[in-house]
């Protein structure tokens, strides 16, 4: 969506305002640590009826969800266990979270698909392949890693039974969808990154590989909004060897590489990026923002430490990050300390314009609200391809709900509602930015709301 000049000259002057914190300062705006966890994984997040969620991997015990509508207050909404539940790796779409075991550890474990219609009532539904991590494409299609890569049809069978194809080999790590570019980045461990174009689903195409002996181990990563820098994380990098390396790959047939950066004593995980910003759990060293506005000169700009009491390369620590939640929130997982929610300085979340966050699906979109900036009222328009169960709320900058606008059945086409400025008791709102969130049918749209007085 276009934003208007006028718009982000606002922003502009509420971010000149609080210049005294640099940009990219992470400031923790909440923390839980779920009693009774073996180990806790990755880190995803999901939103149902105007309340933001938080689903952390426990790795011998299943998912927990936690509440993070008020991420000053977050609490345990349920923890899922059963037999053959594990969390190491946890996804959302739809109404279903997606976990599995990780490969190892558990002769015979499996992957599981559990239902989440009624969040205190999750059914556990039937196994399928375990694997080591998942990727979902917003429009239904899960990636599963190790043995190999699998596509499954989320649409024809969300539990799901059989896969759509399979690469056929043993290895494999992780994945990354990029929606914008019809993009699928498979890091296989230490075969190799390779870079697949997913516009056909059925019909994938190589579009180019990295191979590369200085990589121990091609973990996971995230491209840059353009789509012409791969940021690729090795695992197993110790010492002076580089944690991420940073590929030009406006050619894909043929990636470059261009920089690098390094952690002398700590472990890379995961990373993502959004705009400027590449948000990264780096277990012992903790959670970590970079700019990457030059992708061949990244810059860190902050950490928080959630670990303070491990240090040197290892697999304890920072072991999750999911930069999509609502309000600009970015949720990270700790294997011994639980969630910790934090707001980045100068980081609203998810640009409007762009197909960014995993849980954006074409089949639901917000269109343009105008005025904007507005004073008294606004209205907000949206379209959704089919009738769907959805809601659309209202968030301020801290990601606290406002207001609920709408929550039902929407029909197909175009809708519009008006909101007054005003709070869930009636009470007119501070002048600011605020973020109006549409939910439909497993996908999500945000977008901007300036209210001037």
């Amino acid at each position: 969506m276009t934003r208007p000049s006028i718009v982000l000259a606002c922003i502009g002057v509420l971010a000149a305002a609080t210049s005294f914190a640099a940009r990219g300062d992470i400031t923790l705006v909440g923390q839980i640590s779920p009693a009774n966890a073996d180990q806790f994984c990755n880190v995803w997040g999901f939103e149902r009826d105007g309340r933001a969620y938080a689903v952390i991997g426990d790795w011998d015990s299943g998912p927990v969800i936690v509440d993070v509508t008020d991420p000053t207050n977050p609490f345990l909404r349920k923890r899922i266990t059963g037999t053959g539940v594990f969390g190491f790796d946890v996804k959302v779409w739809g109404n279903y979270i997606y976990c599995c075991e990780g490969w190892f550890g558990h002769p015979g474990s499996t992957s599981r698909a559990i239902n989440i219609t009624n969040i205190d009532l999750p059914i556990i539904t039937a196994t399928f392949i375990n694997a080591h991590a998942f990727s979902i494409h917003p429009d239904g299609y899960l990636f599963a890693e190790i043995p190999g890569l699998r596509c499954f049809d989320l649409n024809a069978d969300p539990t799901p039974a059989g896969y759509l194809w399979y690469d056929g080999t043993t290895g494999g790590h992780d994945s990354t969808v990029d929606v914008e570019h019809n993009r699928l980045y498979d890091f296989h461990g230490y075969s190799g990154t390779f870079i697949w174009d997913i516009s056909n689903i059925n019909s994938r195409v190589l579009l180019g590989s990295i191979v590369d002996p200085t990589i121990n181990y091609n973990h996971s990563g995230d491209a840059t909004e353009d789509g012409n820098y791969l940021f690729l994380c090795d695992e197993l990098a110790l010492g002076v060897e580089q944690d991420c390396t940073v590929w030009n790959i406006s050619n894909p047939a043929a990636p470059t590489k261009v920089t690098g950066f390094t952690d002398l004593t700590s472990t890379i995980h995961n990373l993502y990026i959004i705009g400027n910003f590449a948000f990264v759990s780096h277990y012992s060293a903790g959670f970590r923002v970079y700019d990457v506005s030059n992708p061949a000169l990244p810059v860190l700009l902050d950490t928080y430490d959630t670990a303070p009491g491990r240090t040197g390369d290892g697999y304890d620590g920072c072991y999750g990050v999911y930069p999509y939640g609502p309000g600009g929130i970015v949720y990270a997982s700790d294997s011994d300390n639980g969630l910790y929610l934090f707001s980045v300085e100068n980081f609203s979340g998810v640009p409007t314009d762009i197909d960014d966050a995993p849980a954006i699906a074409k089949t639901a979109r917000l269109l343009a609200n105008y005025p904007n900036p507005f004073n008294p009222s606004t209205t907000i328009a949206y379209e959704v391809e089919r009738g769907v169960d959805m809601s659309l709320a209202v968030y301020d900058t801290q990601g606290a709900l406002v207001r609920v606008l709408e929550r039902g059945r929407a029909a197909a086409g175009r809708s519009e509602t008006r909101w007054d400025g005003t709070d869930a008791q009636g009470r007119r709102v501070a002048s600011g930015v605020y973020f109006v969130r549409l939910a439909a049918g497993g996908a999500v749209d945000t977008g901007r709301l300036v209210l001037l007085k």
